[in-house]
């Protein structure tokens, strides 16, 4: 695993090598400008620091023992970052001025991913998960509680119900949930033409 860095006015690149993990999928720029990484193969939480590029990549921890991915981030309203897992379906949280981690627990009580998130404007965690059972968990960082929001009519009859979530460029939650669009607002999932 390793971070390239590239000025786009000179073409210059330099390359960080992670000490530890085989790659990520989660990547985001955290609010104190720093870039976070989440590994797959063992659930790191990596940092890198533009302005400090000679610590190179900081492995900063393992928000929990029992997650191997951390497949995507997203920051939440109270400057926490929100990171999704596999294998038990978890959403884990960092502060980025503590580096306090916290494993907040399972979304769904058997499946085992937790494959996307995004932080509607209201500061709910909306979680989207599957494979077998696909579901849309709300979390509130308020409450510490969580629940599916997936209704009923949106659910497949028999097999799989396919969902995603990401955040629009308007700065709504969205999802994906089978061949239908939603806006998840404040808990709410109301179905839209075409999402951003």
């Amino acid at each position: 695993l390793f971070l390239v860095q590239v000025n786009p006015d000179t073409g210059e690149a330099r390359q960080f090598n992670a000490s530890q993990g085989p790659g990520a999928w989660a990547f985001l720029k955290g609010p104190d400008e720093r870039i976070y990484l989440g590994t797959w193969d063992g659930a790191l939480i990596l940092r890198f620091d533009p302005k400090q590029p000679e610590q190179g990549l900081v492995v900063v921890g393992k928000p929990t023992i029992t997650e191997q991915y951390l497949w995507q981030y997203d920051l939440g309203k109270d400057g926490m970052l929100y990171a999704c897992t596999y294998p038990q379906a978890k959403l884990v949280s960092f502060d980025p001025k503590t580096d306090a981690m916290e494993d907040l627990g399972r979304m769904h009580p058997t499946e085992m991913y937790a494959r996307s998130l995004a932080v509607g404007p209201g500061g709910k965690v909306y979680v989207a998960i599957g494979m077998e059972k696909g579901d849309l968990v709300a979390f509130d960082p308020a409450t510490r509680q969580h629940r599916s929001i997936l209704p009923d009519h949106l659910r497949a009859a028999k097999g799989a119900t396919g969902v995603s979530v990401w955040r629009g460029a308007d700065g709504q939650a969205y999802a994906q949930i089978g061949s239908k669009q939603a806006r998840l607002d404040d808990e709410q999932v109301i179905l839209v033409e075409n999402a951003p």
